[in-house]
């Protein structure tokens, strides 16, 4: 997808989504969705960027992406490219992973960003999969509300 043509989304709260290829369920287990964090540990390095939400759903994932100096469409094609590559190695998948491109949402205020938080978070339940956010292990919620996690270094947590 394109990106807005010369918009500067600079320390800009970006709501971004991408699909996998062809919408199949592929982040169904925990050995799966692990190379998504593997990924995101590798990248954060590279880029000077946080992740202030997210979602790792069967078929997609949500991510709240703020960057401080680094093109969005980089990010994500490190993150996927370097997912898609850990899971080819490993016998994980076959074949394409991701759907190219993804969506995006500049986030325009505090309202907006809660808005969107509580849309993450409260995917799992909506798509049958958990009956209690806390339920799903796959989202930034257990960053918010429960205080002895831990949380990596590419992600921040923000006021709500």
């Amino acid at each position: 997808m394109r990106r807005l043509k010369g918009f500067d989304y600079t320390n800009r709260a970006v709501y971004i989504t991408t699909d996998t290829y062809e919408h199949k369920p592929i982040f169904v287990s925990d050995n799966v969705v692990t190379k998504i964090y593997e990924a995101l540990d590798e990248v954060h390095p590279k880029y000077d960027f946080k992740i202030n939400g997210f979602v790792i759903m069967p078929t997609h994932c949500h991510f709240i992406i703020v960057s401080q100096n680094s093109d969005l469409s980089f990010i994500m094609h490190d993150i996927k490219g370097i997912t898609a590559f850990k899971m080819l190695d490993g016998d994980l998948i076959k074949g394409k992973l991701w759907q190219r491109g993804f969506y995006d949402h500049v986030i325009r205020n505090k309202k907006d960003l809660i808005k969107k938080l509580n849309y993450i978070h409260g995917n799992p339940i909506r798509a049958g999969l958990v009956k209690e956010i806390s339920d799903y292990r796959h989202s930034s919620f257990k960053f918010y509300y429960d205080s002895h996690c831990e949380t990596p270094a590419w992600f921040a947590k923000i006021e709500i």
